[in-house]
């Protein structure tokens, strides 16, 4: 061996060691040189199970397991509450056998049904029934989504009311709805109708969803208040649409 390649291999020998143990360290702080010798190794807490993320705590310098978690998210379904056929119009939903709104076909380039809800009688519609999904989070709240349109264009209310009731195997069906959740809802100013949303949020451990667990048959109840002193419409509020909004937990 030449001279000359001696004096270069004893040159090069702390920095091959250097970076051989800093390569081979379980756990090195990120970002740090491969060659700094002040570093020193952190610290793996835990083992990991499936599901697990390695994450790093700059404040101990420690890396540390997470399980992976995924969040409740929503799902919903659309509920038309009319059909219309020609100039046939019909309800999508279970009339009562008093006191039903009156379906109706309208417009001329969009054409839709619509439900007529009296301005002085309360009148409602029920839709049997929905099977709650085996991931719906228990405990939580059901939402509905409605869209509505009056023959008025002053700023007046039309009081929107919801309630459900569940039902479980072996129990009886016919049974009293849940505590209604309302809504006093302005009609747009401009022109007749304007599209109005509306959405009614029925809470669970208020009374309004407290009978409801995953996998029970949902029934819903959806009516207008006319006779509230909240409800001011003096005309009839057509409703054209309804969203049912769930939350659900990761399958």
């Amino acid at each position: 061996m030449s001279l000359l390649l001696l004096l270069l291999l004893l040159v090069l020998a702390p920095a091959r060691s250097a970076i051989a143990q800093q390569m081979s360290c379980t756990g090195c702080v990120p970002g740090a040189s491969l060659v700094d010798a002040s570093v020193t190794p952190a610290k793996i807490l835990g083992s990991p199970t499936d599901e697990y993320y390695l994450t790093y705590e700059a404040s101990g310098s420690t890396w540390e397991w997470q399980s992976i978690v995924a969040a409740a998210y929503t799902t919903s379904v659309s509920l038309p509450p009319a059909l219309c056929v020609g100039s046939t119009a019909s309800s999508a939903w279970d009339n009562p056998t008093t006191n039903a709104p009156a379906a109706a076909c309208t417009g001329t380039n969009v054409r839709k049904a619509t439900l007529d809800f009296d301005a002085a009688t309360d009148e409602s519609i029920q839709y049997n029934t929905i099977r709650l999904p085996s991931n719906w989070a228990a405990s939580s709240d059901i939402v509905f989504k409605l869209t509505w349109s009056a023959n008025a264009t002053t700023v007046t209310n039309a009081r929107w009311c919801a309630q459900v009731i569940c039902r479980a195997d072996g129990e009886t069906d016919d049974q009293a709805f849940d505590t209604e959740g309302c809504l006093d809802d302005a009609n747009k100013t401009g022109a007749v109708n304007q599209l109005n949303d509306a959405t009614i949020t029925l809470t669970n451990g208020a009374g309004q969803t407290d009978t409801c667990a995953a996998g029970e048959n949902l029934h819903l109840l959806v009516y207008r208040d006319a006779n509230h002193g909240n409800d001011t419409l003096a005309v009839d509020a057509s409703l054209s649409a309804i969203e049912l909004v769930l939350t659900l937990n990761p399958a």
